[in-house]
């Protein structure tokens, strides 16, 4: 904190005659007490927020007029070793408030990554070496790390290898055919690293082959070296866009371990137009224009058989049919769907909005998994 601040306010308390001197002691109560409790939220791309104040927390702060507060200013020394309470104004708790700093100072380390497995292998162009909190930015940090820090990117690749051992290098770019953005590209063979043809994209291998060879040996790895290491009764995949006979291969390789959805991926069960509607509907931005069932089916219909969805446009089947279900990419339908329905205000969240549709469609139309329980059971009754 002495390093990335120059200044900053703390709203008095109202119980205080504020002094400097009363000022600097409050501060140094503050910073010598127990660990603060700091409530985050989520706010997906916009990162962590806190959701009050700590340091007001039970204290009430002492309001001047309208949305002034009277704050004690301080500044940090020159030395960077200690802050300085210089002054005591009023001012909007906001206005670089310890508000402000703790949020800044709670969450610059605070990550967490989801598994849509595609959306970190890329990013656009830039020279900023600091890793967001969702890792949208991967690739930027990266080529960052790897053209001005190149001792410490070769540490981290040296790192990941000691983790995934098939992984030989990493490297960051451009991406091909897409201007001002750059990719992260793998090689799994020592003697490869010297053909770019050989490399493949971080997106390449978080999904299908790649994916499936990971968790079972991190799986086989871990359960080897714990004795109360759960047993794993099999492993249930996106089927994603694997043949038929990588499918067999990988399931032989893992001894039985490996199964696979008959359809692309887990959402394509989420496209029930009933569940979308009343999710879509549940948003306090829908209130003054609810949609139906048949709004959606009928969007889906018009919409459902684009090329960005499935593989053969115009060539496939019929939306809604069982062919449709198993190649449709339902993950991506259901963002555009909540885009075109919300006007781009709520997009879909494949956590949340994911589960929120399984409950609708179990509570309404309880017989919709019934192939997904049976395949379930036989992963259970044929476990090894």
């Amino acid at each position: 904190m002495l390093l990335t601040q120059t200044q900053f306010y703390i709203p008095v308390p109202s119980i205080h005659g504020p002094t400097l001197e009363l000022g600097q002691r409050y501060l140094g109560e503050i910073l010598d007490g127990p660990l603060m409790e700091f409530k985050l939220g989520s706010h997906g791309r916009a990162g962590f927020q806190l959701s009050d104040a700590p340091v007001l927390k039970g204290m009430q702060p002492n309001q001047q007029a309208g949305n002034q507060f009277l704050c004690y200013w301080f500044i940090t020394s020159a030395d960077k070793t200690s802050f300085q309470c210089q002054n005591i104004n009023g001012l909007p708790i906001t206005h670089n408030s310890w508000f402000v700093v703790a949020q800044t100072l709670a969450t610059a380390r605070l990550f967490a990554f989801r598994a849509e497995r595609l959306a970190l292998g890329e990013s656009s162009f830039g020279w900023n070496a600091k890793l967001q909190g969702d890792a949208r930015n991967l690739a930027e940090a990266l080529h960052v790390m790897q053209t001005t820090q190149p001792a410490k990117f070769a540490d981290l690749v040296k790192l990941t290898r000691e983790v995934f051992p098939d992984i030989a290098d990493i490297s960051v770019r451009p991406k091909v055919g897409t201007p001002n953005m750059q990719e992260i590209i793998l090689w799994n063979e020592e003697a490869a690293r010297r053909r770019a043809d050989l490399a493949f994209t971080l997106a390449e291998s978080g999904t299908g082959i790649g994916q499936v060879e990971l968790v079972v040996d991190v799986y086989r790895r871990l359960s080897t070296h714990n004795s109360l290491m759960p047993r794993i009764y099999g492993f249930l995949f996106d089927r994603e866009r694997l043949s038929e006979t990588e499918q067999a291969d990988l399931a032989r390789l893992a001894g039985g371990l490996v199964h696979f959805l008959p359809y692309r991926m887990y959402e394509n069960y989420l496209l029930v137009p009933d569940a979308i509607a009343a999710k879509i509907n549940s948003f306090s931005t829908m209130v003054g224009s609810p949609i139906t069932g048949t709004d959606v089916a009928n969007w889906i219909n018009t919409n459902g058989a684009a090329p960005d969805l499935v593989r053969s446009p115009g060539t496939g089947s019929a939306v809604f049919t069982d062919g449709w279900h198993r190649d449709v990419h339902g993950a991506r339908l259901l963002g555009k769907a909540f885009a075109h329905f919300t006007n781009n205000v709520e997009p879909y969240d494949k956590v949340r909005h994911g589960l929120d549709l399984t409950n609708f469609i179990l509570m309404h139309v309880p017989n919709h998994f019934g192939d997904l329980t049976n395949l379930i059971e036989n992963v259970l009754n044929v476990a090894p």
